[in-house]
């Protein structure tokens, strides 16, 4: 069993836990921000939450580098033109007829 197969597939124990552990991952994220805009915090868990967010940043970043450390060369280009790049591209959907 491979990286490829851990990181990009369900069909093995591990693949099942990796998406587990990911999905684990962005409900700690969303539960952290929800509790960060809840006004009168306590100052003690208040401090907490930078911590958080750094072992967070940390846990995202690594997926994200393991994912693109398995890829294959097509899944790359093919991600990059259909994604954010192409919003770049396409010009605005309403502009003025006269510059500002």
């Amino acid at each position: 069993m491979g990286l490829k197969q851990i990181v990009e597939g369900t069909d093995t124990r591990a693949g099942r836990i990796f998406d587990l552990c990911v999905q684990a991952v962005i409900a700690v994220a969303i539960t952290e921000f929800a509790i960060d805009t809840l006004p009168n915090l306590p100052s003690g868990l208040r401090d907490w939450f930078p911590r958080v967010e750094l072992v967070l940043v940390l846990l995202f970043s690594t997926e994200y580098v393991l994912r693109v450390a398995v890829a294959t060369k097509k899944q790359i280009i093919s991600s990059a033109s259909s994604g954010s790049l192409t919003c770049l591209r396409s010009p605005p959907i309403s502009s003025p007829s006269e510059p500002i």
